[in-house]
C-alpha cells in the first residue's frame, strides 16, 4: 500500500498546495496553512489522537465546502445555498429530490478532492511535523503498512522485540474466525494495532479497490524517546461475530526508565440510547476469551504505572441519559480527562462555548437518504489519563462554537482538517522528580544519539 504515498520520505514540503485532478488534468485548491500548535514542554507528554477517517469510508456523501472553485466568497455563498436546502429538506422524499437535484458531477469531484488520500495523508503528516507528538493514537486507520513504513521514516515506532512482517487479517483468517484465532494472529505480530475483522470499511472499499485493507486501532510511540517492554490485546466486543480489540502498549521512557502504559480502543458507533447501552456493556462486560472488562484493565493499568487511555468513545459528556459513556469513565479510580476543563464529571457544560471533536454532515451525495442533513457535533474523541500526570492542557486549542448554526458552517472533512474529527493535541504533565532537569537531559540526548548511530550502521549494513 506504499504506492498510495506519493509525497517523498522524510518531512512533507510545507505549506502544502494541494491539487486534486479532472479528467486527468490537475487542479490547484486552495492553499492551506499550519496548524498553530503550542511549543513543547520538557516537562509533559505530548499526545496526538485522532480518527483518521478510514479510507474505506472516505465517500460516506460528506457534506463539504468548494474547494475547486477558487472564489472564496463564491463558494461561502454556494455553501450557504446549500446548507439552507439540505436542513429544509424533511421528509425522505425531500430528500430523494435533494439528491437527484444536487448530487452533480462537479460535487462528486469536489468531495473527491477534499477526501483524496494522497492529499489526506500529506495532510496529517503536517499536522505530526506541526505537533511533534511523543504517543499517537489512531482509530479507522485501513492502510495501516503504508502508514507504519511512513510513520518510521519520521521516527516514530509500533512494533514489539520479536514483530514479524504486517500480515493482514483478512489474508490468513476465515470471516468467520474464533476470537482465539483473532488473538493468535495478533500477537504473532507483535504490532500495535488491531483491525476490526471483517469490517465494514473494508467491504465498502473493495468495491473499488481489490487491495482495501480492514480499519483498526493502533498506537505509535517516538522511537528515540521510548522502548516498548511489551505489546497487549483485550477483545471487548460481545454482540455479533466481528471480532475487535483493545490494544496497549507498555513503554518504558529511555532517559529516566520510567514505565507508560498507552491504551487505545474504538466504541460502537450510534446515536440512540440503545447504542449508548452498547458501548457501556462494552466497557463493563467480561468477553469470553478475557479475563477482565475494559474497565478493569484501564483501572488495572493506571495502579500499576502512569496510564494514557486514548479512545473515540462515539459519545458525548452531554449525553441525556442517567448512565453514559463519560460519566462512567470519569467514575474510574485515579483517572481524569483532557476535557475536565469542559464538563463536569456528569456532563454538564463548564466553558462559554462548547467543545467539538468532529463536525460532519451528510450532504445529497450520501448513499443514505434519511442520513441526509443529521448534524453530527460534539466531543467523542477522549484521552484519559492517571493522576500520575499532575495536569494537562489542548496543545492544539480544540474547536468551539457558541451555536450549532456556527458550526454547521465550518463542516468537516475539509482542506485544512482531513477527517471527520479533528486531532486532539494534548501536554500531559508529571510530577517533578528529583532528579536535577539537566541530568535528564544529559541522559535523553546521549540516548537520542544512541538510537540515532544504530538506525545509520543498520541502514550501512544494508
Amino acid at each position: 500500500r506504499s504506492r498510495r504515498f506519493a509525497q517523498p520520505p522524510g518531512h512533507p514540503r510545507v505549506p502544502l498546495v494541494l491539487m486534486a485532478r479532472e479528467h486527468g488534468s490537475p487542479r490547484v485548491c486552495r492553499d492551506v496553512g499550519l496548524p498553530t500548535i503550542l511549543a513543547k514542554d520538557p516537562n509533559a507528554v505530548r499526545v496526538l489522537q485522532w480518527n483518521l477517517l478510514a479510507h474505506g469510508l472516505r465517500l460516506d456523501g460528506f457534506l463539504v465546502r468548494d474547494v475547486l472553485g477558487g472564489d472564496v466568497h463564491a463558494d461561502r455563498a454556494g455553501f450557504e445555498n446549500m446548507l439552507r436546502q439540505v436542513e429544509s429538506a424533511v421528509t425522505e422524499a425531500d430528500m430523494k429530490e435533494l439528491k437527484e437535484r444536487l448530487a452533480t458531477p462537479d460535487a462528486k469531484a469536489n468531495l473527491a478532492a477534499v477526501v483524496d488520500y494522497e492529499r489526506r495523508w500529506a495532510r496529517v503528516e503536517e499536522w505530526l511535523v506541526a505537533a511533534a507528538p511523543d504517543i499517537i493514537t489512531l482509530q479507522e486507520l485501513d492502510t495501516f503498512e503504508g502508514v507504519h513504513e511512513r510513520l518510521a521514516q519520521l521516527g516514530y515506532e509500533c512494533s514489539g522485540f520479536h514483530a514479524s512482517a504486517f500480515v493482514p487479517a483478512h489474508t490468513v483468517l476465515a470471516e468467520t474466525c474464533s476470537t482465539a484465532e483473532y488473538l493468535l494472529h495478533l500477537n504473532l505480530q507483535q504490532l500495535a494495532y488491531a483491525p476490526n475483522y471483517p469490517s465494514t470499511a473494508r467491504k465498502i472499499a473493495l468495491r473499488s479497490d481489490p487491495t482495501a485493507d480492514d480499519d483498526g486501532v493502533a498506537i505509535f510511540w517516538r522511537a528515540a524517546a521510548y522502548t516498548v517492554e511489551r505489546i497487549s490485546f483485550l477483545p471487548f466486543r460481545v454482540q455479533g461475530n466481528k471480532q475487535s480489540a483493545a490494544v496497549r502498549a507498555t513503554l518504558r521512557h529511555r532517559c529516566d526508565g520510567t514505565r507508560l502504559h498507552v491504551m487505545c480502543v474504538h466504541l460502537s458507533s450510534g446515536e440512540g440510547a440503545a447504542d449508548e447501552m452498547v458501548r457501556l456493556q462494552e466497557l463493563r462486560s467480561v468477553h469470553p476469551s478475557a479475563d477482565v472488562s475494559l474497565l478493569e484493565w484501564v483501572e488495572q493499568s493506571a495502579a500499576e504505572a502512569p496510564t494514557i487511555f486514548c479512545l473515540d468513545a462515539n459519545s458525548q459528556p452531554t449525553r441525556k441519559e442517567e448512565d453514559t459513556v463519560w460519566k462512567t469513565l470519569r467514575k474510574l479510580t485515579g483517572v481524569r480527562s483532557v476535557w475536565d476543563d469542559h464538563f463536569t464529571p456528569h456532563g454538564v457544560l463548564k466553558s462559554a462555548k462548547v467543545p467539538v471533536s468532529t463536525n460532519k454532515m451528510r450532504g445529497p451525495l450520501s448513499d443514505q437518504p434519511r442520513k441526509i442533513g443529521q448534524h453530527a457535533c460534539g466531543v467523542i474523541d477522549h484521552v484519559f489519563f492517571s493522576t500520575a500526570y499532575v495536569r494537562s492542557r489542548h496543545a492544539w486549542p480544540p474547536l468551539a462554537y457558541s451555536t450549532k448554526a456556527e458550526a454547521r458552517r465550518d463542516l468537516l472533512p475539509s482542506l485544512g482538517i482531513p477527517s471527520d474529527h479533528t486531532p486532539v493535541v494534548v501536554d500531559l504533565f508529571r510530577k517533578h522528580n528529583a532528579r536535577s532537569r539537566s541530568h535528564v537531559v544529559l541522559i535523553c540526548v546521549s540516548a537520542a544519539l544512541f538510537v540515532a548511530i544504530a538506525a545509520k550502521l543498520a541502514q550501512l549494513r544494508r
